[in-house]
């Protein structure tokens, strides 16, 4: 009698579910690992970014000739002009990723008080030598409790959960 070798139905789909739910755990782990480093990398573009508008302002007070721009005591914006001076991002010169936009704090020495950048699509805000990530640029997220979505015809459109509520009572 000739013995089959193999594996049955049964022992593919016991295989198959353990790596679905192994993947089902993995997954977000992996995500939010992916998406804490972004965020700081934002915040260390954000330090090193600030690092070089208050080098520029140190720089300022030494020979103005060459550093024609006095950011002291005053906010500034990244990208347009402010008090005279042109928006940041056309002479401060970082490793790293600049910001898309946003405004910089700095007081009469020309130390940063307060930032406020957007990085890589983060917003960043600076106090007092702590830069955090405190949201997205993009973000457009709504609260899932205070909104429902109703199919009418083809279309979908938004309505609030006492609407949608509503509409199935009537």
């Amino acid at each position: 009698m000739k013995k089959n070798k193999g594996f049955t139905l049964i022992e593919l789909l016991a295989v198959i579910v353990i790596l679905a739910i192994i993947a089902l755990i993995a997954v977000p782990v992996i995500l939010n690992v992916i998406e804490k480093s972004k965020k700081g990398a934002a915040e260390s573009s954000a330090y090193g970014y600030l690092d070089a508008v208050e080098k520029y302002a140190m720089f300022n007070n030494v020979d103005s000739t060459k550093y024609p721009y006095d950011l002291k005591n005053g906010t500034f914006d990244i990208l347009n002009e402010t008090s005279g001076v042109p928006g940041l991002n056309t002479f401060i010169s970082v490793k790293g990723t600049k910001p898309s936009s946003g405004t910089i704090t700095l007081d009469k020495k020309g130390r940063t008080t307060a930032a406020t950048l957007v990085i890589n699509g983060y917003i960043v805000e600076c106090t007092n030598n702590v830069c955090r990530v405190t949201g997205s640029s993009g973000d457009t997220s709504v609260n899932a409790a205070e909104v429902g979505f109703t199919p009418t015809d083809s279309n979908w459109h938004v309505t609030t959960v006492k609407e949608a509520l509503d509409d199935l009572t009537n």
